[in-house]
């Protein structure tokens, strides 16, 4: 059939048919078969453009009073709407205006203007007093359509109607005769609404009352309950305009109350479906004041009675907004509900909803109602989405109440992290909601909880897969040890028992301190694979982590940023293998932002930096460390510059300064004595690679021998360029390509004939990586000369070492910083001016020092924080 009404040819015939029996006197069951086909026509080809004969007879059928006729035409019509003659139609809705078959009616009314519609409401009105129920099921929900795109004024006589559909619908149905299929007429009795546990109803009829087949005002009664809070919403709260004109008609609202009390009394006959999922990650150690039973792991489907529970509070809750006088009543009604505890996401979230907005009318502390929802129904119920989708929304639409008159962001955030480690495409809710969860209380924890998400997201997976009975992670049991040596489980029930934490523990307990700590990772990194999911959360983590920063170095206050630095330096090495490198250089650019907001850290967290610097002094290699320690060194010679730091205070003194000058010189001369004995073992490698090369190249001479006698000059083994960094930008920071082979870093010749057949490429590359280390020295180096004159002596000093161990222990291009460094200091008046005003605050305008500058010891700004629009309302105190 979709063939052949795609065909042009069909389509005609069609069409041509259609009208030959559309201009029959006889119609019938053949008008209805048309109609049904040109409807599917427009299903398959929705932009088909009927003959304009053909409109007129439609225009006709949509005019006539045959039901069935009338209805098809109306909805090909509306299909239609685009190529229809909108005059023409208007014209004959004016004319059915009223009429009872106004129903079939309703999708067209769309094409009438404004005024139009609300003209209709008196007609309307009248036409429901009439008692004419087949007009009033259609009647209805084109009321809640005008209420919510216009003000009605004659909304009084509408709220009459709805409280007599919702408290006079019949409890016994109609007597119903049907013919059976030998002609017999059987005649069914009336009977009676049940409730839902099977028994007779006595009170009034309700949606939650079953019964085999529904009279006209009990489906005028479902029907009413389901437009009156979409009614209530848009004439009393969704517009200004709506406000105080309009007062809700008091006899409806006790008939909502009531109607809405009677269901929840309903809702206690019936008892919740229940289906098995997965396990929870409730533990067994955790404490919680809620009486939902989730430890069995299923997951409550929600059946009619909690659909009906959730609209009935969502009700109330309308209610007790638009009526304030009844919160002392309701209140204590929803309470009761919530005792309960037998209910899925939609009527907690509903409750907790209704707690938020009048518990402080009525002095009611609704902590233990969000302690029982994200302490024991999140972690039950976690690997729902929708459980997952509901519980953002509800903290996005309550974000500023929450943070400001609870402590939900600051005592369950890693609730919400874990939810969204089970499902990273909530991405978009977790940034808009993220920066409302650090808090004064929280920060450090939430710290670590970021960097640790993808570990979080691969443990949670295995537990899926492989669960055990665990206890929470707390400061008591933190020292705790195994008599024996530690097996997989043991692994597992300590990595569990902190990443799968469901309450925080306090920044007092430093969970990577631990000695099982990283030995359970890493046999738990040598099982775990990369999964999808781990994937997406560690792509996020670094997005995350900026964001992180940015609240806290413009919400911070000088004591966090104080905290946080340790942190930082403590956590670089221990990350996540799929997100390490992402992660590492945000943590180094935002370090170097908090130093350019606090100089003075330089000095409160002198100990701690020089340790840093110090840790790699027994390798020749920085190893993992590398950057962090680069970045000290570089923060050294910016940040000690005397116009950063307040005279009054005198923190940054020449005391604290030389103490510095002595660590950079220790770990100068450490990391030269230890490359001269590296270079030794270079070397050997180097000629052992070049002796298996000449072996190598004279056994296989015959392998390079044309057929013909010709040489054949053999494929080159150049390995592929690796970044290095020029010393003629930025302090050794500026990445461009090597030289070739023929041209090599070194002055070795041997080095060079090494390197051009690939020889030790590792070491090589490490050379590569200490020699930007070694450039940024020397300009920390010349910084501290040119801001404290008293420290030139020891500078130079240090400088002409660099000098004299020669390329066979530092590259050249730091011996070529370090010469061009001593000629400089040579003149200790330019040096002073060249460097007299803080690099990260250099006016490129009025001042001869810039980005092309062709003094290559300039080490300019690596990054800047701009300050922009608040992220969040929200100020650590």
């Amino acid at each position: 059939k979709r063939k052949n009404l795609s065909n042009h040819d069909s389509l005609q015939e069609l069409f041509q048919r259609s009208i030959k029996v559309f201009n029959s006197s006889n119609r019938g069951r053949e008008c209805i078969i048309i109609l049904k086909q040109l409807l599917q026509l427009l299903m398959i080809r929705p932009n088909v453009q009927f003959p304009q004969s053909l409109m007129d007879k439609i225009y006709d059928l949509f005019s006539e009073n045959q039901t069935k006729s009338r209805f098809l035409a109306g909805h090909i019509l509306k299909e239609l709407i685009k190529f229809v003659d909108v005059n023409k139609l208007r014209t004959i809705l004016r004319s059915l205006f009223g009429e009872k078959i106004f129903g079939h009616l309703i999708p067209l009314l769309q094409i009438l203007e404004s005024s139009e519609q609300l003209e209709l409401v008196p007609i309307l009105i009248q036409s429901l007093s009439s008692q004419d129920i087949d007009f009033s099921l259609s009647v209805i929900p084109f009321l809640a359509y005008l209420a919510r795109s216009h003000k009605l004024s004659h909304n009084k006589p509408i709220e009459t109607l709805f409280d007599l559909y919702l408290t006079r619908a019949s409890l016994i149905t109609e007597p119903k005769t049907n013919q059976s299929l030998f002609g017999r007429l059987n005649r069914t009795l009336p009977e009676s609404a049940t409730e839902p546990d099977g028994t007779v109803a006595t009170e009034f009829f309700t949606i939650m009352n079953g019964t085999k087949s529904y009279n006209q005002e009990q489906i005028l009664n479902v029907q009413s309950f389901s437009v009156l809070y979409s009614w209530l919403f848009s004439l009393y709260l969704d517009s200004p305009e709506h406000g105080p004109s309009l007062s809700l008609d008091l006899k409806l609202k006790e008939s909502i109350i009531s109607y809405c009390l009677r269901v929840f009394e309903q809702s206690k006959l019936s008892q919740p479906t229940i289906s098995s999922s997965s396990s929870s990650l409730t533990s067994v150690g955790s404490t919680s004041s809620s009486s939902l039973s989730h430890e069995s792991g299923l997951l409550a489907v929600p059946d009619f009675s909690e659909v009906a529970l959730h609209e009935c509070i969502r009700l109330l809750d309308l209610i007790s907004t638009i009526s304030p006088d009844s919160i002392a009543k309701l209140f204590p009604v929803i309470k009761k509900i919530y005792s309960r505890g037998d209910f899925n996401v939609h009527v907690f979230l509903a409750i907790l909803q209704y707690f938020i907005k009048f518990s402080e009318v009525v002095i009611y502390d609704p902590e233990p109602a969000f302690h029982s929802f994200f302490q024991a129904y999140l972690p039950a119920c976690y690997t729902d989405p929708i459980v997952g989708f509901e519980t953002f929304c509800f903290c996005l639409d309550n974000k500023i109440t929450l943070l400001q008159n609870t402590n939900v962001f600051s005592d369950h955030f890693l609730s919400l992290l874990k939810i969204f480690a089970w499902h990273p495409s909530t991405t978009c809710e977790i940034l808009e909601l993220f920066p409302a969860l650090i808090g004064p209380k929280s920060f450090l924890e939430i710290f670590h909880s970021v960097l640790d998400l993808p570990i979080t997201t691969a443990l949670m997976e295995k537990y899926e897969n492989e669960p055990l009975q665990f206890t929470n992670f707390s400061a008591l049991r933190f020292e705790a040890s195994f008599n024996q040596i530690p097996t997989m489980k043991d692994y597992l029930r300590h990595l569990y028992s902190y990443f799968l934490r469901n309450e925080p523990i306090g920044p007092d307990c430093n969970y990577w301190e631990h000695p099982l700590t990283q030995p359970a990772l890493n046999e738990f990194y040598k099982v775990s694979t990369f999964s999808p999911r781990v994937l997406a959360v560690s792509q996020s983590v670094s997005v995350l982590l900026d964001l992180y920063f940015n609240v806290m170095i413009e919400h911070g206050t000088e004591s966090s940023l104080s905290r946080l630095l340790p942190s930082i330096i403590s956590r670089y090495d221990k990350l996540h293998p799929v997100c390490q490198k992402d992660i590492t250089e945000v943590l180094l650019k935002k370090m170097l932002l908090i130093f350019q907001k606090y100089p003075f850290f330089i000095v409160f967290h002198q100990g701690l930096i020089k340790l840093t610097l110090l840790s790699t002094t027994q390798s020749a290699w920085a190893g993992p460390q590398e950057d962090i320690v680069m970045t000290f060194c570089w923060a050294v010679g910016e940040f000690t510059n005397p116009l950063l730091h307040s005279p009054a205070n005198n923190w940054c003194s020449l005391i604290v300064v030389t103490e510095y000058l002595k660590t950079l010189e220790q770990l100068v001369f450490d990391k030269i004595s230890l490359l001269r004995s590296s270079q030794v073992e270079l070397d050997m490698i180097s000629l052992d690679h070049q002796m298996d090369s000449v072996n190598s190249f004279r056994s296989t001479s015959s392998l390079t021998t044309g057929p013909l006698g010709k040489s054949v000059t053999p494929r080159a083994l150049n390995k592929t360029p690796t970044r290095v960094f020029s010393p003629a930008k930025t302090g050794g920071l500026t990445p461009i390509h090597p030289p070739t082979p023929s041209t090599s870093l070194t002055s070795s010749s041997f080095n060079s004939f090494a390197g051009s057949i690939n020889t030790a490429p590792k070491n090589d590359s490490k050379r590569q990586d200490l020699s930007r280390l070694m450039s940024v020295i020397v300009s920390a180096l010349t910084k501290l000369a040119a801001h404290w004159p008293d420290l030139t002596g020891p500078v130079v000093v240090c400088l002409t070492k660099i000098l004299r161990s020669g390329a066979e222990a530092v590259d050249v291009s730091v011996l070529s910083r370090a010469r061009e460094s001593l000629q400089l200091l040579k003149f200790q008046s330019v040096a002073a001016a060249i460097y007299q005003q803080p690099q990260s605050n250099v006016d490129t305008t009025s001042n001869h020092v810039d980005e092309y500058s062709s003094l290559p010891f300039v080490v300019h700004p690596l990054v800047d924080f701009a300050v922009g629009e608040p992220l969040h309302a929200f100020t650590l105190f």
